[in-house]
């Protein structure tokens, strides 16, 4: 295992690059390659390795990777249930086609030991080595059982064996020895923050998320505390549950991303990011654009909520959680800008048939926007993904910054937004 598969998965991000053609899986893994630079200048190398075996097992205890397979031809069941699969024990009276589908299925669950194993190992080799593989494998997903450790070096909260460092401990301990002025606002947001998710109803997961969110508060005191960042924490909380580690991703997530100017006070950023956003569904759904602007829809009344929660206000947990896996290794405004512009490029058709503004917002900021990915997440994320990157990149979005400097645009919406999440 571990490096042995090397040349073959080299070969797989070879014909990854020839079937998206030369220019376009350039253009494709731009986001990646980008953000990644500003997260490898700080990475050090894992000081503990994690062993192909530790990962094999790993992916075995997980239930979402050993889904019982058939067989391509007769597509009898290859294995009883997923328990057998995780061992490796075949159904009974198999018929011949079926034993070269395990041998396909063995082989595919190797290469991903072989992936995960030289991701966790070898992070910044392994993302420039095979950054369309990389990205292939975003798209479907972290494995559950590895995606604490995974994010943890995306946000740098971590290294393989998920251990930080003692700096971020002593100043997290030290910082949560004061209570911040917000913390009644902060105790009244994680009570109901993902109330249906056993996890966030229990005493000991509130008094961690309280903890981490009067420690951010006090770490920017200047900022303090935004109605928003429980929906950034939450995701990050459910997969660590560490909250010494969560403050930390937290706060590198800022740092990384450049997120202050979008929940200080001023909210400078947000209103740049309105803009950007405006003028790229201008172009890339310019028919429900176009009936936005007659029906003089404010996409600002929307968008506020959308970005500020991290689209967390209705997008269901398991659409959030498949989402960070993109967003922290190809960046948060890109990740929420396509986002964004996929829901509404899939909800064109039903939109333009409203003509009554209220009822456009009603959608936009409720769970319905969401119904016409019926629940498939893999389909939600592949529509993400499948997106042109090219007016998501930051050479384009430095563009349109520049024309928004020039313009210096007043925000009337922005003051009503302020008023709401700082009062």
């Amino acid at each position: 295992m571990g490096l042995s598969s090397l040349p073959e998965l080299l070969q797989l991000e070879k014909s990854l690059e020839e079937a998206h053609g030369l220019v376009s899986s350039t253009e494709q893994t731009s986001l990646l390659l980008s953000h990644f630079e500003l997260i490898s200048s700080q990475v050090s190398s894992p000081s503990c390795e994690v062993s192909a075996d530790e990962i094999e097992k790993l992916l075995q205890s997980d239930g979402d990777f050993n889904l019982a397979q058939c067989c391509n031809k007769c597509h009898q069941k290859l294995f009883y249930n997923d328990e057998c699969a995780s061992k490796g024990e075949l159904q009974a009276d198999l018929q011949p086609c079926c034993y070269e589908s395990v041998e396909r299925y063995k082989h595919a669950v190797s290469l991903d030991v072989s992936f995960w194993w030289f991701l966790l190992n070898s992070f910044p080799c392994c993302v420039m080595t095979l950054p369309n593989y990389t990205r292939l494998m975003l798209t479907h997903g972290i494995p559950p059982a590895l995606r604490s450790r995974i994010w943890g070096l995306f946000t740098l909260a971590g290294n393989a064996q998920g251990t930080t460092d003692n700096y971020m401990e002593n100043l997290y301990h030290s910082l949560n020895k004061d209570v911040s002025p917000d913390i009644s606002i902060i105790v009244k947001d994680v009570n109901r923050t993902f109330p249906e998710i056993s996890m966030f109803a229990e005493y000991s997961t509130k008094t961690k998320f309280e903890n981490i969110l009067n420690a951010y508060s006090i770490f920017d005191s200047e900022m303090g505390y935004c109605q928003g960042l429980q929906f950034i924490v939450a995701p990050l909380l459910f997969h660590f549950k560490d909250d010494l580690k969560t403050f930390n991703a937290l706060v590198k997530i800022f740092e990384l991303n450049k997120l202050r100017p979008i929940y200080d006070h001023e909210m400078s950023g947000l209103h740049l990011w309105f803009f950007q956003f405006d003028k790229i569904f201008e172009t890339e759904v310019p028919e429900l654009y176009a009936h936005f602007k007659e029906l003089n829809i404010d996409i600002q009344m929307f968008l506020a909520q959308w970005f500020l929660s991290f689209f967390s206000i209705t997008i269901p947990f398991s659409f959030l959680i498949r989402m960070f896996d993109v967003l922290l290794l190809e960046g948060v405004k890109s990740t929420l800008f396509r986002v964004g512009i996929t829901v509404l490029s899939k909800n064109t058709d039903l939109l333009k048939t409203i003509q009554d503004s209220e009822l456009i917002y009603q959608h936009l900021l409720s769970e319905n926007c969401w119904g016409i990915f019926q629940q498939d997440v893999d389909l939600f994320i592949d529509s993400v993904m499948s997106l042109p990157v090219n007016h998501y990149s930051s050479e384009h979005l430095s563009t349109l910054e520049d024309v928004f400097s020039k313009k210096g645009i007043e925000d009337p919406i922005l003051e009503r937004v302020k008023m709401r999440l700082y009062g």
